[in-house]
């Protein structure tokens, strides 16, 4: 059995980083009544595409909010220089993988993001200081 780590959940929706292919996230969804294993299951799916470089495989700083995962991944390797993690967000409705941040160029990148309503927040050291950034998207409702 690989580990599981860093579980996190929202409703009847769990989250967690799955070492079974280098650290991807996945996520379980538990179904209306929000017992395990029972008809109404929707099961497990895999949020994250799996690592093709496994030494720069960082995925950290999960969340949920209803139907929005965040996450930092540093899978981001441009013209053979290592950017630093991004942060990322996941669309259960949509079923798509949005970037949040994409230019970060520091080492330490993106990190310990967070989700709640439209506001996604997280620490970034771009600017040697490691600060707070604030990223707002469009509600569905």
């Amino acid at each position: 059995e690989v580990p599981k780590e860093f579980p996190r959940v929202y409703d009847n929706k769990i989250v967690w980083l799955d070492n079974r292919n280098f650290r991807e996230v996945y996520m379980y969804d538990l179904g209306t009544d929000g017992v395990y294993g029972t008809g109404d299951d929707s099961g497990e799916i895999q949020v994250t595409p799996p690592c093709l470089a496994p030494y720069y495989c960082y995925r950290g700083g999960l969340n949920i909010y209803e139907d929005k995962i965040v996450w930092a991944d540093d899978r981001h390797v441009i013209d053979q220089v290592y950017v630093g993690p991004q942060v990322y967000m996941y669309d259960l409705l949509t079923d798509q993988e949005i970037p949040i941040t994409s230019s970060i160029t520091s080492y330490k990148g993106a990190n310990g993001p967070a989700i709640y309503g439209n506001k996604i927040v997280w620490n970034d050291a771009r600017n040697t200081n490691i600060d707070i950034y604030l990223a707002e998207f469009a509600s569905a409702n």
